[in-house]
């Protein structure tokens, strides 16, 4: 039985950068700050929500799949 798990997470891009923003985003609004790197692109600073990803890491199969990420609302 294939128990097939396919995972999208909402981010939103950020301009707000460095360690003093990270740890206010974290405290403040529950965010995880998070930057996305290859491609042949710049890195891109996003935010993830806390609560949606750690349901997803519930799921023993999300380290071991392609995560597909919708920042600002586009793939």
């Amino acid at each position: 039985m294939s128990d097939k798990h396919e995972f999208i997470l909402e981010a939103k891009s950020r301009a707000d950068v460095g360690k003093g923003a990270s740890r206010r985003l974290r405290r403040t609004s529950g965010a995880i700050p998070a930057i996305i790197y290859g491609g042949g692109q710049n890195p891109a600073s996003i935010t993830l929500r806390h609560d949606d990803l750690l349901h997803a890491t519930e799921h023993e199969a999300f380290f071991s799949s392609i995560i597909e990420l919708k920042v600002d609302g586009t793939q």
